[in-house]
Parts: C-alpha cells; sequence; structure tokens
C-alpha cells in the first residue's frame, strides 16, 4: 500500500501608502510639489506581488505473484493500493495608495498560479503462476487521488490601476489494473477488480478595486480581475486506464467469477472574479473574465480473453464481467464588473464567464 498527503500553502502581500517625511514610499513613491501643473503632481508608483507554485508527485504500486506454484489453505490476496492527495493553496495581496494632497497615481497588481501534477500507476497482477486455494482468491488493485488547490488574489489600489488575476492547473493521470495472465487458478470464488476513485476540487477567485476619489489628476483608471481553471484527468494511455483482465488462463472456480472494473471521477471547479471602479474625475473602466476549461479522457476494461493449453473456464458459480464509468464534471463560475465616474458618459464595465 501507498498513502502519501502533499501539503503546500504560500501567500504573498505589498503594501505601499505615501510617507510625508519620506518622499519614497516603498514600492511606490510620492512628491511633494507646490507646481499646479496635473504633468508635474501626476507621480505615483507601482506595487506587485505574486505566487507561484508547482507540486509533481509521481506514484506507482505494485503487488505481483510471477512465475510460481501456490498451494494455500483458506483465503488468499494479491492487492495494491494507493492514496495519494495534494492539497494547495496559493495567494497574493496587494494594496497601493496616493496622497490626496500630493497627487499622483498608483498601480496595484496581484496574481497567484498553481499547478498541480499526480501521476499514478496502480497494478496487482498474477503471471506465469498455478494457484490453488481451498478458500476465494482476490486480485484487487484500487487507487484513489484527491487533488484540492485554491488560488485567490486580491488587488486595491487608489490610484490609477489595479489588477488581480488567478490560475490553476490540475492534472491527473491515474491507471489502476488487475490481471491474471497465463495463470492456473483454482478455489472457491475468484475475484479480479479494478477501481479508480479521483476527485479534483479547483478554486480560483480575484479580486480588483480602484478607489480613486482622492485623485482628480487621473485622466482614466481601470480594474481589471480574471480567473483561470484547467483541469485535466486521464487514463487512457495504450496499456493504461482501468483494467479488470483474465486472458490466457485457466479458472476452475467452485463458486463465483467476478472481473470488475470501475472509474469513479468528480471534478469541481469554482471560478470568481469580482471588479469594482470607483473613479475620479477621467474615464473608468472594470473588466472581469473567468475561463474554465475542463477535459477527462478516460478508459474502464474488464476483459476475459483467450485460455491456456485449450483449457475452457470451469465456474460453478454465477461469472460477472462488467465494467462501469460513473464521472462527472461541475463549473460554478461568476464574473461582475462596475465602473463608476463623475463624469457619467466615461464609465464602461464589462463580464465574461464560461
Amino acid at each position: 500500500a501507498n498513502s502519501g498527503t502533499n501539503l503546500v500553502v504560500t501567500v504573498a502581500g505589498v503594501v505601499a501608502t505615501p510617507n510625508k517625511t519620506n518622499n519614497w514610499t516603498g514600492a511606490g513613491w510620492s512628491a511633494n510639489s507646490t507646481s499646479d501643473s496635473p504633468a508635474v503632481k501626476f507621480i505615483g508608483g507601482g506595487n506587485v506581488s505574486g505566487t507561484f507554485v508547482i507540486n509533481v508527485q509521481v506514484d506507482r504500486t505494485i503487488a505481483s505473484v510471477d512465475n510460481s506454484t501456490i498451494t494455500a489453505a483458506g483465503d488468499w490476496f494479491v492487492e495494491a493500493v494507493n492514496d495519494s492527495n495534494i492539497y494547495m493553496g496559493a495567494g497574493a495581496v496587494t494594496y497601493g495608495s496616493v496622497d490626496s494632497e500630493k497627487g499622483g497615481g498608483s498601480a496595484a497588481m496581484a496574481g497567484a498560479l498553481a499547478v498541480n501534477v499526480m501521476a499514478q500507476r496502480t497494478e496487482a497482477f498474477i503471471d506465469e503462476t498455478t494457484v490453488t486455494v481451498t478458500g476465494d482468491l482476490d486480485v484487487d488493485s484500487s487507487a484513489r487521488g484527491n487533488i484540492i488547490a485554491m488560488a485567490l488574489s486580491g488587488a486595491a489600489s487608489t490610484g490609477a490601476l489595479s489588477a488581480a488575476g488567478s490560475i490553476f492547473v490540475n492534472v491527473i493521470s491515474s491507471n489502476t489494473i488487475a490481471r491474471v495472465n497465463d495463470s492456473g487458478i483454482t478455489g472457491n470464488d475468484v475475484h479480479v477488480t479494478s477501481k479508480n476513485d479521483n476527485v479534483i476540487l479547483g478554486v480560483a477567485g480575484a479580486l480588483s478595486t480602484v478607489q480613486d476619489s482622492q485623485n482628480s489628476n487621473a485622466d482614466s483608471t481601470s480594474a481589471v480581475g480574471f480567473s483561470v481553471g484547467v483541469n485535466v484527468i486521464s487514463n487512457d494511455l495504450r496499456d493504461g486506464g482501468t483494467l479488470a483482465i483474465v486472458e490466457d488462463s485457466t479458472i476452475d472456480a467452485a463458486g463465483d467469477l467476478v472481473v470488475n472494473a470501475d472509474t469513479e471521477r468528480n471534478v469541481l471547479i469554482g471560478l470568481l472574479s469580482a471588479v469594482v471602479n470607483f473613479s475620479g474625475t477621467g474615464a473608468s473602466s472594470a473588466i472581469a473574465i473567468t475561463i474554465g476549461l475542463n477535459v477527462a479522457s478516460t478508459r474502464t476494461h474488464a476483459i476475459v480473453r483467450g485460455r491456456k493449453d485449450d483449457e475452457d473456464l470451469d465456474v460453478d458459480g454465477n461469472v460477472t464481467v462488467h465494467a462501469e464509468d460513473d464521472s462527472s464534471i461541475k463549473n460554478f463560475t461568476f464574473a461582475g464588473s462596475a465602473a463608476f465616474s463623475s463624469s457619467s458618459s466615461n464609465a464602461a464595465g464589462a463580464g465574461l464567464g464560461f
């Protein structure tokens, strides 16, 4: 059995405000000026914060019996179990302001990017082996992988520009295989089962606001926010998938024969972008965008094929060969924007989400 959890949380932040006793204000600046010229008084700075996190997790779990002869009283199990998790949080915040007496403009920008990649291969198999048991024989491969990722950003400015963006990318490639190959099995119930259970929960949020009422020198102000989420689940490699296979083998079962492959994958994505622009005397704009993309490509097979030494299956009970894929994708997206200007004809807002 393989079990592991990867937990990562990272936050970045910048705050820059005017300092009446120091012309430099950290990431931005302001200047004392007695000039009436807007060109002279429009002096400001920029503030930027961001986080960028990548997780890559690769697991291979194998339980096997190869080229052997086994005789046992009671039940016999060949089991491979993989249970892995990635939990990630990435956040960035920025605030920038200017002095109302000095004028000027400030820009605040924040961004968060989270990338998670999980690759699993879980195998339980009997190969070129003779097994004789008085009880049941189980060949079971089970994989469970979860990714929960959150990327949040916020930017606020009392100057000309506020921009916030959040992006996450989650990828799971999980192959789960249970197989009996070129073997002779004698027992009561014979079960060959493969189960793949994955969950991706991705949340991205961006909040951007401009409050320019203190600064009448800015000719225009802009507030921008965007959230992007991408989820990919795949196990359809040439020799991969969720597979339960009995091939080129003889089965002599006093009970039932069950060959079962089950895939259950759930993808949930939540995206939020909210933008507000309270402009001064100039033109104002507010743009909010959310984009969600989900890709699921899975293969689930339960197979009985071929025979060994011209011997057929000899099963006294029921024979069940079953494959099921019960996967779902759910999207929740919201984009909202609002722009205000004291010059009522110079305000514009737009929101787009899908």
